[in-house]
């Protein structure tokens, strides 16, 4: 635990000096949390009232006419299609709703159709001429937390085809056609007062009208929403939190404050060890430190008053100062040996 000078181990410092740190932040945690103020004792937080994710996807595939070239099998999504021998799509519109907790859900949903005829001038082929929408499902119904819809319709290529040539012929004019088949969700509901409304849809587009077609298809429509409510909630203060939070932090600074000079290796000196120091560093080039005491025997010992009298003594008969310390009485001699005479200067812990 202790080093040979008697100072704490490094990895023993800082263990405590981490325990009291941690002390220290809990305390003041402590205390803000049992005393945290709000006015009029109300104070405000976001709740999640009511999450809720929904998906939405669609899918096609093709009834072909008879022909030596071509089978169904053959055909895949997002592909060239030659539209003399589509007899028809299949579409299928895939919802699915799905709430966190037991809510009213109102919904309703369309599928239908939008038939565009643009004018075709160069490159331009957004001058809309004409376009017609179709119903082809309608419904309205409700539901306890989750919806589920599927709806399959089938689009009879070329009915629309035949418009389109109809138009083109009585006009004279060379058109950009397609037909959008479009699903269209709205969901609602609500939890506590609190209202929510969702619409989505899913489109896809069939070009019309030529002799090759691409089917333009949107992508699923994934969702994860929550509504948030903020509430209000009156507050009592924690005293017993606040308390230990109290104890604790002024425990912690106590112990900080006691175990200051071990934590961060500071010695306080004693005045015997402040004036050796202060004649060591002064006078190391004439003192010599010894391990044993001088040997007293057969000399005559002569104190000396004052350590400066050694130095002037030393200048004088060019005899070194030996010093020998006694660490655990705090006490040192500084001594010069001439002439069978034993000068001594002592210092000492002054009780």
């Amino acid at each position: 635990m202790y080093n040979e000078d008697g100072a704490l181990k490094t990895g023993i410092r800082f263990l405590l000096l981490f325990f009291i740190v941690v002390s220290i932040g809990l305390g003041v945690f402590a205390i803000v949390r049992g005393f945290e103020v709000c006015p009029a004792n109300v104070r405000e937080k976001i709740v999640k009232q009511f999450a809720y994710n929904l998906r939405m996807e669609n899918a096609y595939t093709l009834n072909l006419k008879d022909n030596t070239f071509i089978n169904e099998s053959d055909f895949a999504e997002r592909q060239m299609y030659i539209t003399e021998i589509i007899d028809d799509f299949v579409i299928e519109f895939n919802y699915f709703f799905t709430g966190s907790d037991e809510v009213q859900l109102d919904y309703e949903y369309d599928v239908y159709t939008v038939l565009v005829i643009n004018y075709r001038h160069g490159k331009n082929t957004n001058n809309r001429l004409w376009q017609q929408e179709k119903t082809l499902v309608q419904n309205v119904d409700s539901k306890q937390q989750q919806i589920e819809i599927s709806e399959q319709v089938q689009i009879n290529y070329d009915e629309y085809n035949a418009i389109v040539r109809e138009f083109e012929h009585k006009f004279g004019l060379t058109t950009d056609s397609y037909v959008d088949i479009v699903f269209k969700v709205t969901t609602s509901g609500e939890k506590e007062q609190k209202e929510f409304s969702e619409m989505e849809e899913s489109r896809i587009q069939i070009p019309l009208n030529l002799e090759v077609i691409s089917v333009n298809a949107d992508d699923m429509v994934i969702k994860d929403e929550a509504i948030l409510l903020k509430v209000t909630e009156e507050y009592n203060p924690d005293y017993e939190l606040a308390g230990l939070g109290g104890v604790l932090l002024v425990s912690a600074i106590f112990s900080f404050i006691i175990l200051y000079n071990k934590l961060f290796n500071i010695s306080i000196k004693s005045e015997y060890e402040e004036e050796r120091d202060k004649i060591l560093t002064a006078y190391g080039d004439i003192i010599v430190e010894i391990l044993t005491p001088m040997d007293k025997k057969n000399v005559s010992i002569v104190k000396v008053k004052d350590f400066y009298n050694l130095v002037g003594l030393e200048d004088e008969v060019r005899s070194p100062i030996m010093f020998y310390e006694d660490k655990n009485s705090e006490s040192g001699e500084f001594c010069l040996l001439h002439n069978n005479l034993l000068y001594v200067y002592k210092i000492k812990t002054t009780d």
